[in-house]
């Protein structure tokens, strides 16, 4: 599984450089070095250390109230992450899960033969107008898939599936989203 995603990250980084300048054999040769070496430590038993340092340990004082969950994930769904959380607030995040999240997860998880989905990462976007965050998946084969997230003022909009043709959405997933199938099939 790691080698799946060092190579797949490996293999954008360099895509990404090729075109913006051309690539070399030499540095071609070097990518393809760093990635047998990143292989290599992934498959052994223990990575080295990265510092000598002791570990430092995080304490959490109780509380009387319990913690809220940032999504309602079923057993052994992703990792969902926000990232710099503190700068959502409870309705951005309320948002994003019930309009983003949740659908995606729902359709990729009944789509047959489909890789099981291991994270999901929301960031905030301010690249271009209309976009409020950037979101990022990645499926247990190394599979990625990365979009912007739209909003209309302060609402967040629907995550719609990106279909070549007539998109097929189960009955689960109709009852769920009623809202992105009256914009999928208006």
């Amino acid at each position: 599984m790691k080698f799946h995603l060092i190579f797949s990250i490996l293999i954008l980084a360099s895509l990404t450089l090729s075109a913006c300048a051309p690539v070399s054999q030499a540095d071609l040769q070097s990518t393809v070095e760093i990635a047998i070496a990143l292989t290599a430590l992934a498959q052994t038993a223990a990575a080295p250390p990265a510092t000598t340092a002791a570990p430092i340990i995080a304490t959490v004082e109780p509380t009387s109230e319990p913690p809220v969950p940032v999504a309602t994930e079923a057993p052994g769904g992703p990792e969902v992450v926000f990232l710099a959380e503190g700068s959502f607030s409870a309705d951005e995040k309320a948002q994003i899960v019930g309009r983003v999240i949740d659908p995606f997860i729902l359709y990729h998880q009944e789509l047959a033969d489909y890789p099981q989905l291991l994270t999901i990462t929301i960031e905030k976007y301010d690249g271009l107008a209309g976009f409020g965050y950037a979101a990022e998946a990645i499926f247990e084969t190394g599979v990625y898939a990365g979009w912007l997230v739209p909003v209309t003022g302060v609402i967040v909009d629907w995550w719609l599936p990106e279909c070549l043709g007539p998109c097929v959405l189960s009955d689960n997933f109709r009852a769920a989203y009623p809202e992105i199938v009256a914009i999928l099939e208006p």
